[in-house]
């Protein structure tokens, strides 16, 4: 196939996409980032940057929805990646107030619940742990239209998708750590 000049879909664009599609953009702090308004926010930040992730949303004080960016190799076998994103579910799961969480890859973009239970590994690789995932960075806003921003903040997320929100499953509820 020949590449005529148009650049393929990567990590970045497909954050980028998401950022602005969602409605996300102005509203974000990055790690690394000065911008922070109180402490709550700079703890949460300070995680962000020891889990590797680009951005956080707040509603209010309160951490919603967490970003990161995994540039694998496209060669890379696929059974390598998901298991970094099983571990990297395992840590978000752990921080137990962060329910949403996006991952951008070079070919798609994921989002997932992090208040749902763990998997084991073999389990992980059984069924789709994803809530969503778009492949075409033109169906970003569509595909992803209840993790967006007014989404977020007006709470609908959490009521019309109640089952994969269940604060039961969180890890400061279940009593469980992985």
């Amino acid at each position: 196939m020949v590449n005529l000049g148009v650049p393929l879909p990567n990590s970045d664009a497909f954050l980028r996409a998401a950022y602005r599609n969602l409605e996300f953009e102005g509203s974000l702090l990055f790690v690394g980032s000065q911008e922070v308004r109180n402490l709550s926010q700079a703890s949460w930040l300070e995680q962000a940057q020891k889990l590797n992730a680009e951005s956080v949303f707040f509603v209010q004080d309160n951490p919603t929805a967490i970003f990161f960016k995994l540039d694998k190799n496209l060669d890379t076998e696929t059974a390598i990646i998901e298991e970094e994103i099983r571990q990297l579910y395992l840590k978000v799961w752990n921080t137990s107030r962060l329910p949403i969480f996006f991952i951008a890859l070079p070919t798609e973009l994921r989002v997932y619940s992090a208040f749902q239970k763990p998997l084991q590994k073999e389990g992980w690789f059984e069924e789709d742990r994803w809530l969503e995932r778009v492949q075409d960075i033109a169906l970003i806003a569509e595909t992803f239209a209840d993790f967006s921003r007014p989404s977020l903040e007006s709470g609908y997320i959490f009521e019309r998708r109640q089952k994969e929100f269940d604060q039961d499953n969180r890890v400061d509820s279940t009593g469980l750590t992985q």
